[in-house]
């Protein structure tokens, strides 16, 4: 089944796809049209309404723990995925003289745009059956990354101590919550209980979840002014690791470890991903080095054009 996600010229085409909506973003930043004080509002939005409701709609129509009989293995690999990263990232940054955003450096190695890139990735590339399972695997990779990302990364960057309110109230976040309330309606009303009459227009509000994440991804690249870097060294290392070495360390354990075809092809697609957005975010009210925060997820991102059909392309041969 998987195996026609693996084909070229349609990766190619949903990277294209992705690269537009991610480059309108850039241009409405870039020539004013979207100021930056427009970006929280329409952060709130999507953080608030479309993607939890894009999350409620599909998990409460389509998820069946008894058709998913390995969905945790997704959120634990998560976990696992995002410690592998950092210990990848604190080899990788020893050797780094007078390097001065370390803990950024290992972040940046660790954790992943996991989220609005796999999911429009997945949106563009795939239909009917196909694309409605592999999004729910998205989804349930997100539960173990997002409780990696928001229990550890804010103490990890932060220049003081971090509070148990933020860190509470980050966790605490729409998304979660909302696949937590489908999770639980679903183990217990089954799957398909939530009326037409409501599902139809949660699903149209979701839906948007796909193009505006892209174009607020453009938007916060060309805010954050990520391009304007002094030194590539640190950089170059960092998007090495990323973008090359973790994907190439982590394809011979995924062949040798038993798994389902779709869990394996998630997991893959997961490694291949640039740096994380949301690091930026966390990096503002911990003080961390968001010049080069900003850098890897713009550069990252830039190269990632490249890297993730070459490594899907990769993939095709061994699974």
């Amino acid at each position: 089944m998987i195996k026609e996600f693996y084909s070229f010229p349609v990766v190619l085409s949903g990277v294209g796809k992705i690269l537009l909506l991610i480059g309108f973003g850039f241009a409405l930043s870039a020539f004013k049209i979207i100021k930056k004080g427009m970006l929280n509002g329409l952060s709130a939005f999507l953080l608030w309404i479309c993607l939890p409701s894009l999350f409620f709609v599909k998990l409460t129509s389509f998820f069946d723990a008894a058709e998913f009989p390995t969905w945790w293995v997704l959120p634990i690999g998560a976990v696992v995925m995002g410690f592998a990263g950092l210990g990848v990232g604190y080899l990788a940054q020893l050797p780094l003289k007078e390097c001065g955003a370390r803990r950024e450096f290992m972040a940046s190695c660790a954790f992943q745009n996991c989220g609005y890139l796999p999911l429009a990735f997945i949106a563009f590339t795939t239909t009917g059956a196909l694309r409605e399972e592999l999004l729910i695997y998205i989804f349930l990779f997100l539960l173990g990354f997002n409780l990696n990302l928001w229990f550890f990364v804010p103490a990890f960057l932060a220049r003081e101590e971090a509070s148990l309110r933020t860190t509470r109230e980050a966790i605490l976040n729409p998304p979660m919550i909302s696949m937590a309330i489908a999770l639980i309606s679903v183990s217990i009303l089954g799957k398909g209980w939530l009326p037409h009459v409501v599902a139809a227009p949660l699903k149209i509000v979701g839906n948007t979840s796909f193009p505006l994440s892209l174009i607020l991804l453009g938007l916060s690249l060309e805010i954050h002014k990520g391009y304007r870097l002094r030194s590539w060294s640190e950089l170059g290392m960092c998007l090495f690791v990323k973008l090359l070495l973790f994907p190439f360390l982590a394809l011979p354990i995924l062949f040798l470890i038993p798994l389902h075809e779709t869990d394996r092809f998630i997991l893959l697609l997961e490694t291949t991903m640039p740096v994380a957005v949301t690091l930026i975010l966390i990096g503002h009210y911990k003080n961390a080095n968001n010049a080069f925060l900003s850098a890897s997820i713009f550069y990252s991102h830039l190269f990632a054009i490249l890297t993730v059909p070459l490594w899907l392309f990769v993939f095709s041969f061994m699974f």
